[in-house]
Order: C-alpha cells, then structure tokens, then sequence
C-alpha cells in the first residue's frame, strides 16, 4: 500500500504545480480585463465629452440663427428658416442616437449618466419651434 501511495504523491506533486501555474495565468487575464474595463470606461468619458462640446456647438448654432419673429419674415427666409429646421433636426436626430448609446454604455459599466448641459434646454426648443415650421415643408 506505501508502494501504491508513493506513486501518486508524484502525481499530487504535479498537479500542485499545474494548479499554480493555472492560478497565476488566471490573475494575469483578470488584470488584463480590469486594465481594459479602465480603457473602455475612460473611452466612454471621452465620448461624452465629446458630446457635450458637439451639443453645445449646436445650441450656439441654434442660438445664432433661430427664428427671431416669424411674423416680419419674408416667404424666402421663411423657406431658408424652414430648411435650417431640417438640418437641425436631422442633426438633432444622430445627437440623441450618441446620448442614448452613451447613457446604456454608462449603465453597463455602473458609471453614472453624463451631465449633458445642453440636451434639455436643445430638445425642448427644437420640438417647440419645429411644429410651427413645418408647414413651410
């Protein structure tokens, strides 16, 4: 029976090892996951800052050329308005794809929804003045 025992004190000896080795490859791919789950997070900040300078780009593009009073306005400004309201929503449209994707990517990682400044105030005016233009469509 010592016989049968010592043979496979080798065999415990080697899988001691196995074990080790397959211990530190298995921290080495965590460390390799965790550095890029830091990568990815940081890259989805970036893309909100990004947003947020695209955002308010266009709230100082709406500011600068939003309709003043429609009622001293001519057919052709009124026509030039109504396509700039296309462009804008259109605009608008890909913004809020890029809001969306960014605020499901924050709620995969658990990072809390970025403050997007402009988003609110932008949707709210753009819905407002949109209906009123779209009869020049």
């Amino acid at each position: 029976m010592i016989k049968q025992m010592a043979g496979h004190g080798v065999i415990l000896g080697e899988m001691e090892s196995q074990w080790r080795e397959f211990e530190a490859r298995l921290a080495a791919f965590n460390d390799k996951i965790e550095d890029q789950k830091q990568r990815l997070a940081q890259e989805i900040d970036n893309r909100a800052n990004e947003l947020n300078r695209d955002l308010e780009k266009m709230f100082d593009k709406w500011q600068e050329k939003k309709p003043k009073d429609r009622n001293e306005l001519t057919r052709e400004e009124a026509l030039e308005i109504s396509e700039l309201m296309t462009e804008l929503r259109t605009q608008w449209v890909e913004l809020e794809k890029r809001i969306e994707k960014i605020k499901k990517d924050c709620h995969h990682f658990g990072k809390p929804a970025p403050k997007l400044t402009y988003a609110d105030r932008l949707k709210e005016e753009l819905a407002e003045q949109e209906s009123a233009w779209r009869l020049f469509d």
